[in-house]
């Protein structure tokens, strides 16, 4: 069965069937005109659905099995009547299963207790939360709106939750006295009652709600920022183009067998001071190393290492990045106090150098891609495009290269340590 479904789908059944008579007038159905339907003649409903579906699922069960045993006696080849075989076992286990749910759902619907607590638990569904991101709230679990308890007092919030608490424990302990409850059931209703309790005493007070507000807050902070990190990770991350093959291997020396790939560090300069950017950030880069390579071709290239800087909350966030920038392009003439070359100026700032993009270039080794030119005269970043040209994968990849030897360094470096 399709385990999508509620109860009154796998009975194959209509809420408003159950609940309510359409009355007829010379022929024609009025739907503003429905008498309630008495609890006997929905025992009845309910009791006739489940054993016309139980005979449906009986008869396809049966009528599929007898089709693989056709099939079974045509072609004794021991291969295929193993496959009959595993085919009979796992029809007769969906058979079980579909059964299991299906007399689940007719004991929890017969029941008028039980279905009550059910249609509850459907509202709750139907709704749209308002904490969509983390698992059920105490505020939903009582069908409660947080934004309308906003515009009440805290006394009438708490007699309010009070009211909402008594009545699911009505609701519950009247299911327990049931007749013929079975004991997987109980279990379920005593669950509730469990939760119920724990969820009431979370925002049974304005003190608690204040409190429990904070820590849904908190949780949704975190599945927002890992869900951020996730696109970021699918806009930005290129590592699955790292390719060694586009990197020459050193073929004699001391060497022999490593990629051909050095850093060198340059001359310290001093930082150039970016204003603030869109984010709100001033920002310091200086250019530190250059990353120098032969790529498969013998082709001499390298790649620039900078050192970025942002005051960040009254602290310095300190990345590397590589990638080639015209630093003199970067800077602010004297006299009118604008950037040299703004357009240019505008894409490093407030794009290259973006936290999200600084953040994606971590899942490269801390390539952030290059600026290339449009055909507008315009400026854009290489990094949020699908597939890096091969210049780019060569850097990409002398750089993840370094990365993994600086690694590997440093892990010989502690072990040396630790003896």
């Amino acid at each position: 069965m399709n385990k999508t479904k509620n109860y009154y789908e796998i009975l194959g059944i209509d809420e408003n069937i159950i609940n309510y008579i359409l009355v007829g007038e010379n022929g024609t159905y009025d739907i503003k005109k429905m008498k309630r339907r008495g609890t006997e003649s929905k025992k009845e409903i309910i009791k006739k659905a489940y054993e016309i579906r139980k005979e449906e699922l009986e008869k396809e069960f049966n009528r599929n099995i007898a089709i693989i045993k056709t099939g079974k006696s045509i072609s004794n080849n021991s291969r295929n009547l193993a496959v009959m075989s595993e085919n009979i076992d796992n029809l007769t286990k969906q058979f079980q299963e579909d059964l299991e749910e299906l007399s689940m759902a007719y004991e929890t619907l017969k029941d008028e207790k039980l279905r009550k607590i059910y249609n509850d638990e459907i509202l709750k569904k139907g709704q749209n939360r308002e904490r969509p991101l983390i698992d059920e709230t105490a505020y939903e679990f009582f069908n409660i709106l947080e934004q309308k308890l906003k515009s009440h007092s805290d006394t009438d919030n708490d007699l309010f939750i009070k009211k909402e608490f008594d009545k699911k424990m009505e609701n519950y302990e009247l299911a327990l006295k049931g007749e013929n409850l079975s004991f997987k059931k109980k279990q379920e209703i005593e669950t509730l009652i469990l939760k119920a309790k724990e969820f009431y005493e979370l925002i049974a007070t304005a003190e608690k709600r204040e409190i429990y507000d904070k820590e849904l807050d908190e949780k949704e902070a975190v599945v927002n920022k890992n869900l951020h990190r996730k696109e970021i990770e699918a806009k930005y991350s290129k590592n699955n183009q790292y390719d060694e093959n586009l990197i020459k291997t050193i073929e004699q020396g001391k060497f022999l067998g490593e990629k051909l790939v050095v850093r060198k560090e340059t001359k310290k300069s001093g930082y150039i001071i970016l204003p603030k950017s869109q984010e709100g950030y001033n920002i310091l880069i200086r250019r530190t190393a250059e990353i120098a390579f032969k790529n498969a071709t013998n082709i001499n290239s390298y790649v620039n290492e900078y050192e970025i800087i942002k005051e960040m909350e009254g602290e310095d966030k300190v990345d590397t990045i590589y990638t080639m920038l015209s630093l003199p392009e970067l800077g602010i003439d004297e006299e009118t106090g604008k950037p040299v070359n703004p357009r240019y100026y505008e894409c490093v700032v407030n794009k290259l150098l973006a936290e999200d993009t600084i953040e994606g270039s971590k899942y490269n080794g801390g390539y952030i891609g290059m600026i290339e030119k449009t055909e507008d005269g315009d400026y854009d970043i290489t990094l949020d495009k699908g597939e890096l040209n091969q210049t780019e994968q060569e850097n990409l990849t002398a750089i993840m290269i370094m990365k993994e030897r600086e690694e590997k360094t440093k892990g010989v470096k502690r072990e040396g340590e630790s003896k």
